[in-house]
């Protein structure tokens, strides 16, 4: 089973181009806890140092199940059922359209 924990539809695309499936949001987001702090500024334009926390929404590892989560989060949880969305692929105007597969 793949338990998609982002906001949005996931369309996999294997690496001839063949969309194989769409992986519907689950209705629960995992994210990374963040706080931003301005630090300055720099020719008017502000500038903030993100610093990341704990992430919140994140079941518990079930066997057979795969969770697919965004870069960061994954980045910030060292376990072998996260996933993140593969590649970004683009259609002919440039728009994107969906991943090429699931990556860790």
């Amino acid at each position: 089973m793949i338990v998609n924990l982002t906001p949005h539809t996931i369309n996999v695309f294997d690496g001839d181009g063949r969309h194989v499936a769409d992986v519907p949001p689950s209705g629960t987001v995992a994210r990374v806890n963040t706080q931003r702090t301005v630090t300055g500024a720099h020719d008017g334009v502000p500038l903030y140092r993100t610093t990341y926390g704990a992430v919140q929404e994140l079941p518990s590892p079930t066997p057979g199940t795969i969770f697919v989560v965004s870069g960061m989060v994954r980045a910030a949880v060292a376990r072998d059922d996260l996933w993140q969305p593969g590649d970004l692929l683009r259609d002919d105007a440039g728009r994107p359209i969906g991943c090429v597969g699931l990556s860790q």
